[in-house]
């Protein structure tokens, strides 16, 4: 460091101590107005606190997965400006295909399908999406197996994971739910996972 910039440093810090030591005379000669600056600091740290607890707990909170920091989403926005459209066939094998980024590619969609088995029918949430999917999620499934590559899309094969919640739910976690068959929108399914 050359002699200036040690001068430099040296006067920011006689400047830095001379300023606190007429910041607290001044704060000991009008008590009341130190109190409200004070409070006004307290209020306002207090009120940035609990804004970004509540929303660390609702928005910012980890995925349920395995290194959710590695997880990404990516959609396509048409020229037409409508915000979410999904990937077509054609398109997710190019993105598979000339991905050297990202360890696992997969393309998913949520819909309402209709569960019908020995119980009464129910409406439930479903997940239609590849083999890699999954695997990208780093999920296991607690008893079964997962899709295969081959299985991927509707109509090769009528086979379907259950969620760990309906799978609790529904069937009281019953392991030999796995290799039984279920409808789903009236199509029959085999359970493998």
């Amino acid at each position: 460091m050359s002699v200036i910039g040690r001068v430099h440093q040296a006067l920011f810090f006689e400047d830095l101590a001379r300023d606190l030591r007429v910041a607290l005379r001044q704060a000991v000669r009008r008590p009341g107005f130190t109190l409200l600056i004070v409070l006004t600091l307290a209020v306002g740290v207090g009120a940035n606190v609990a804004i970004f607890s509540v929303l660390k707990g609702l928005i910012l909170r980890s995925l349920p997965y395995p290194e959710p920091e590695r997880v990404v989403a990516i959609w396509e926005t048409p020229p037409q400006g409508r915000f979410y459209q999904p990937f077509t066939p054609p398109d997710y094998f190019a993105m598979r295909e000339q991905n050297h980024s990202l360890k696992e590619v997969g393309v998913y969609r949520f819909n309402w399908v209709n569960l019908a088995g020995e119980q009464e029918p129910v409406r439930v949430y479903g997940v239609a999406g590849t083999a890699s999917t999954l695997r990208a999620l780093g999920v296991q499934p607690r008893i079964g197996r997962l899709f295969t590559d081959d299985e991927e899309f509707e109509g090769s094969h009528r086979v379907v994971v259950l969620s760990d919640r309906l799978w609790k739910r529904q069937y009281g976690a019953a392991p030999e739910i796995v290799g039984s068959r279920i409808r789903l929108n009236g199509e029959s399914f085999a359970v493998i996972g």
